[in-house]
C-alpha cells in the first residue's frame, strides 16, 4: 500500500512525464506491454502465444512444448484416466478432468470409467484377530515384498479381486511409450492437474501390483509374478518422465517399489534362467528417468516466469483502480526520477532466466571434477538468494514492498530472489534421487539377474562380483553415483549398496536400529525382505 500511495501522490504532483520504468532495461526497438514487460528471449524467454494484455500465455506454450510427439495412441494417460475414485467427484476436479481429456484427445465416456477401490484397512488399521496379530497396515506393507497366502489374508485377496479391472488398465497403460498430462487452469483456481487424487490412486495401483505379484509367487505362478512387477516397472518409468515434480517423484517411487519386490523374485531359485534373461532384457529396454531432470527444471523455469507476470498483472490492476494507464506511466517515471524504488519486472525476469539457465545446463559430458565444481557454483549462488530472502521480510504482502534505503535494482533483486525461492526445489537432491533410482533398476536388471543365474549354476552366490564377468555379464554396469558400491555375500543372500561414511550421530542412530547402513543406500538386497 505504501508504494501505491506514493505513486498516487506523485501523479497528482508530477503528472505528464513519460513512462521510464522499462526504458532503463529494454533493448533498442523493443516496446513494453501493458504490464511494463518487454516480451523477448532474454526476459520472457518465450515470445508467444500472447494474451490480450500482451503477456505470454505460458500455460498454452508449456502444453505445446511438452506434448510434442504425444498422441492419443501412445499416451499412457489416455488409459490411466479411465480410473476414478470417490475423491475425484469434486466440481474443480471434474472441470479439470473434462478439459484434460479434451487436450490429450482421450474419449472416455462414463461407462468406460473404472472405480478404484482403496484398501479398507487404511481407514481401519486395527488388529484383525488378537492383540498379537499384525495390524492391517503392517500386513499390507509386508505383502508388497514378501510372498503371502490368500488363506492367511483373505481380505487382501478380496481387495485385489475388486480391483481386477483397474489392474488390467495398468497393464494396458504400461504398453504405451509416452506419458503426458497438460496443465489445466480452472478460472478462480490456480491448481492444475494432476490433483493428489490421481497420484494417490497411482500409488495404490503400484502397491496392488506388488501385492498380487507376491501372491502369485507364493502360488508358484512365477510368470504371473514377473509380469506384475514388469508392468509396475514400465508404468513407473513412464510416469517418471513427467515434467510435473510430484508426478515424476511418484513414478520414481513406483520403480523403487518394483525393485524391492523384484529382489524377492531374484532370491527365488524356482525361476528358470530363460525367464530371468527375458525379464532382464525387458527392464533394460525401458527408458530411464532423465538425469538431470530437464523437463522438471524447464517446467519450474516457466512457472517462475509465469509468476512474475502474474504479480506484475496484479500490481498493475490494483494501481489502475486509482489512476488511468497514462497516469500510471507518469507516476512510475516520476518515482524513478525521484529515486523512489520501483520494481523492474524485466530485471526480475532476467534474474530468473540466469539461475534456471545454470540449472538446465547439460553437464553429463563434463569430467567429474568440472561437473562437481559447476554444480557447486550453482548451489552457492542459490544459497546467496536464500540468504537474501532470509534477511528480509517473509510474507508476500511485506516483501513486495521496498525496504528503507533500497535502490530499484536491490528492490527488484530481492523480490526476484523471493520468487525463485518459492519455485525452486532442490534440483541437485532431485537429480541424485532419480540417478539412484535409475541405477537401482539397471543393477537389478543386470547384476541381480546375473547373480540369480550364477546361483542356479553353482548353488550359491559368488564371493565377488568379478566372478560374473565375462560368463554372466560382459562387464559390470557403470557407477553413476558419487559413492563407491560394495557387495557382500551373507550366507544364502547378499546385499549391494552404496558405501558411505557416517558421522557419530548417524552411527548412533543406525546402532539403535541394529544396522550398519541406511536402507536408502541399498541397490539390491535379497536379505532385506
Amino acid at each position: 500500500m505504501r508504494l501505491r500511495t506514493i505513486l498516487v501522490m506523485l501523479v497528482a504532483q508530477l503528472g505528464g512525464l513519460c513512462f521510464a520504468q522499462a526504458a532503463t532495461t529494454q533493448s533498442a526497438g523493443a516496446q513494453p506491454n501493458a504490464l511494463g514487460i518487454i516480451v523477448g528471449p532474454d526476459t520472457t524467454r518465450l515470445t508467444g502465444p500472447l494474451l490480450p494484455d500482451g503477456s505470454v500465455d505460458y500455460v498454452a506454450a508449456i502444453n505445446a512444448i511438452e506434448s510434442r510427439g504425444v498422441t492419443p495412441r501412445n499416451n499412457a494417460a489416455c488409459i490411466l484416466l479411465r480410473l476414478t475414485d470417490a475423491g475425484m467427484n469434486q466440481p474443480p476436479y471434474i472441470r479439470r478432468r473434462i478439459d484434460t481429456l479434451k487436450l490429450i484427445g482421450a474419449q472416455i465416456h462414463p461407462a468406460d470409467e473404472i472405480a478404484w477401490q482403496p484398501w479398507p484397512g487404511f481407514a481401519n488399521p486395527t488388529p484383525t484377530d488378537d492383540p498379537q496379530s499384525p495390524t492391517y497396515v503392517d500386513r499390507f506393507s509386508q505383502a508388497e515384498t514378501r510372498p503371502w497366502s490368500g488363506k492367511d489374508m483373505p481380505d487382501l485377496t478380496a481387495w485385489l479381486t475388486s480391483n481386477d479391472a483397474a489392474l488390467a488398465v495398468a497393464q494396458a497403460a504400461s504398453q504405451r511409450s509416452r506419458f503426458w498430462l497438460p496443465i489445466v487452469m480452472v478460472p478462480g483456481d490456480n491448481a492444475s492437474l494432476p490433483l493428489n487424487g490421481d497420484v494417490s490412486l497411482w500409488r495404490g495401483l503400484a502397491q496392488a501390483l506388488c501385492i498380487r505379484g507376491m501372491s502369485r509367487l507364493h502360488e508358484r505362478d512365477t510368470s504371473g509374478a514377473l509380469q506384475d512387477l514388469l508392468t509396475l516397472q514400465r508404468l513407473g518409468s513412464l510416469i517418471g518422465q513427467s515434467p510435473e515434480l510430484l508426478v515424476a517423484l511418484t513414478g520414481s517411487g513406483m520403480e523403487s517399489l518394483a525393485c524391492q519386490a523384484s529382489w524377492t523374485l531374484l532370491g527365488d531359485s524356482r525361476i528358470p534362467a530363460a525367464a530371468l534373461r527375458r525379464w532382464s532384457a525387458d527392464l533394460t529396454a525401458m527408458t530411464p528417468i532423465p538425469v538431470p531432470p530437464t523437463g522438471i527444471v524447464r517446467r519450474a523455469h516457466f512457472d517462475a516466469l509465469h509468476m512474475v507476470q502474474v504479480l506484475a498483472a496484479v500490481e498493475t490492476a490494483e494501481m489502475l483502480k486509482h489512476m488511468s494507464a497514462a497516469d500510471l506511466q507518469a507516476a512510475m517515471a516520476a518515482a524513478a526520477k525521484a529515486s523512489i524504488p520501483v520494481l523492474d519486472w524485466n530485471r526480475i525476469l532476467r534474474l530468473v532466466n540466469s539461475i534456471y539457465d545454470d540449472l538446465e545446463k547439460d553437464r553429463s559430458a563434463l569430467p567429474a571434477a568440472r561437473r562437481a565444481a559447476e554444480e557447486q557454483a550453482v548451489d552457492d549462488r542459490i544459497k546467496q538468494f536464500e540468504q537474501l530472502v532470509e534477511a528480509g521480510p517473509r510474507l508476500p504482502s511485506q516483501w513486495l514492498l521496498p525496504q528503507p534505503g533500497e535502490t530499484s535494482n536491490a528492490y527488484s533483486d530481492r523480490v526476484g530472489a523471493n520468487i525463485l525461492m518459492m519455485q525452486l526445489p532442490s534440483f541437485r537432491h532431485l537429480a541424485e534421487t532419480f540417478r539412484q533410482c535409475d541405477q537401482r533398476v539397471d543393477w537389478t536388471a543386470k547384476v541381480g539377474m546375473a547373480l540369480a543365474i550364477y546361483r542356479l549354476d553353482h548353488g550359491e552366490y559368488p564371493v565377488s562380483l568379478d566372478a560374473l564377468v565375462p560368463a554372466y555379464l560382459p562387464r559390470l554396469p557403470d557407477n553413476t553415483s558419487a559413492y563407491p558400491i560394495g557387495y557382500e555375500r551373507r550366507g544364502p543372500a547378499y546385499v549391494i549398496r552404496y558405501v558411505k561414511v557416517y558421522d557419530a550421530r548417524e552411527q548412533a542412530q543406525l546402532a539403535e536400529m541394529h544396522r550398519d547402513y541406511e536402507y536408502s543406500d541399498i541397490i539390491i538386497a535379497t536379505d532385506e525382505q
